[in-house]
């Protein structure tokens, strides 16, 4: 996919390429059948190995609202590699038909109008956010959104140096951000 997106938007694809590569995994990988992606922004809080749904193509978890799956958070997908390389060209060719329109970040806007009605849910506790408050079910954590540093900031009573989206996240739990920044500083140590 990178190949497509280079040419537009050249030297901003250091920074967002990761997102994209996640599309790429069924050109390498041949062994397993299903694999978890993850963004980097994320904590494994129980084994997810043994539990690991095996969907028909991906399943995700929902984006900002827990139990809301009209449109999903791309940041924790367990992918059918089989199935995902078939639907990879559609992708692909999605793609091309809007690179004049879309932002070299918006890779999850693409996968949802693609996969649109073909994927599977993922329950909240694999991609759960700390604004969700706690929850001592969840799988992975992920700190979509305010990450952990501005989470500290926010916490100092600093908000008013991040955007109305950052400050609306985590004031939808303060309590759930005290809760999991000291949870996922334990993991730098």
């Amino acid at each position: 996919m990178l190949s497509e997106l280079v040419p537009v938007f050249g030297d901003k694809m250091k920074i967002y390429g990761g997102h994209w590569l996640r599309c790429d995994i069924p050109l390498f990988e041949h062994a397993d059948t299903h694999v978890l992606y993850t963004d980097i922004d994320v904590v494994f809080l129980k084994d997810v190995v043994e539990t690991a749904p095996k969907p028909k193509v991906i399943a995700c978890g929902p984006e900002h609202n827990k139990g809301d799956y009209s449109y999903f958070n791309s940041g924790v997908m367990i992918m059918n590699v089989e199935a995902f390389a078939r639907k990879r060209v559609a992708l692909v060719e999605a793609l091309k038909g809007r690179l004049s329109t879309t932002a070299p970040y918006d890779d999850q806007t693409l996968l949802n109008d693609v996969f649109r009605g073909e994927w599977d849910h993922l329950s909240d506790e694999w991609n759960w956010k700390p604004y969700w408050g706690r929850n001592d079910e969840a799988k992975i954590l992920h700190f979509h959104g305010p990450k952990p540093a501005n989470a500290t900031v926010m916490q100092a009573g600093n908000q008013d140096i991040f955007g109305p989206d950052f400050k609306t996240i985590y004031n939808r739990s303060p309590e759930g951000y005290a809760y999991y920044v000291p949870v996922f500083e334990k993991y730098q140590e």
